[in-house]
Parts: C-alpha cells; structure tokens; sequence
C-alpha cells in the first residue's frame, strides 16, 4: 500500500497506530510523527518525531524528541538532531547531526556531527568533523572523511 498526501503538514496523532504492512506514506511537505508507525516515511520537507517508528524515515531536517524511538533506518538530506532520551537502533546518514541519545546502529555524516554529552554510540562513525563533549560513551570505529 502506498499514499500520497500531497498537504503542506502530515500529522500522525499521538493515539494513532499505523502497523502490518503500511508501506509507504510519501509527505509532500512536512510530517509529524507522534503515534506509532510500521513503514517507510518519505517526506519532501522536514520531519519531527516524537513516536514510534519500526522502519525507515527520509526528510530534509530531522527532529527526534525526548521519548521516541525508531528501529530500521535515518536519512536526512540536510541535519539530523537527536534529542536526549531518544531510543535509536538504526543506522543514520545525514549531511550535518547532533545525536545526544542512545544509537545502537551506524552514523555517516558527509560534514559535522556533533556528539554531546549524554550520548551513548555503539556503532561505527564515520564523519568530515567530529566533535565529543566530554560523558559521552563511543564504543566502535570512527573514520574521519577528507575532502
């Protein structure tokens, strides 16, 4: 199954879920997540997630809350920000990130990722710039990319 929506803003309620075999919503502006979602998300604009996604996510900038939690895969076509207390098992790719969360899974970022201090990484990085505030917890590899 695959839809469309074609609005400046896609919401998925917070007592809204969306399981099975969901497949794909395509946003052509922004989403927001905030119920729970087994699928693919696409969006032309930005996305905010608060909520559950089992699955994968692909936007311009990307906000995760305090709280949610996604499990399968991030691209962000331009910054990805992962706010403490977020759950994270998925790899993620994006242009620039800030991650302050629990990531089980791969980052690559083609520019700056900073790591702040409440973050814990098990997985590899592989990033241009890398900054780590000081608690942070890395177990994994790490690349620095050069242009």
């Amino acid at each position: 199954m695959s839809e469309i929506i074609e609005n400046n803003k896609t919401i998925i309620g917070s007592s809204t879920v969306i399981e099975g075999l969901a497949g794909t919503i395509t946003c052509g502006g922004d989403v927001e997540l905030k119920g729970q979602f087994n699928g693919t998300l696409k969006s032309e604009g930005n996305a905010y997630i608060s909520g559950i996604l089992q699955g994968s996510i692909k936007a311009n900038d990307i906000l995760i809350v305090d709280g949610a939690r996604i499990d399968g895969t991030i691209t962000s076509r331009a910054t990805l920000t992962v706010e403490k207390g977020s759950k994270i098992a998925a790899d993620l790719k994006a242009k620039n990130a800030s991650i302050d969360a629990l990531v089980n899974g791969n980052i690559e970022v083609n520019n700056q990722l900073d790591i702040l201090s409440s973050a814990e990484i098990n997985g590899a990085v592989s990033a241009e710039r890398l900054s780590v505030a000081h608690g942070a917890l890395l177990e994994g590899n790490m690349t620095i990319k050069h242009k």
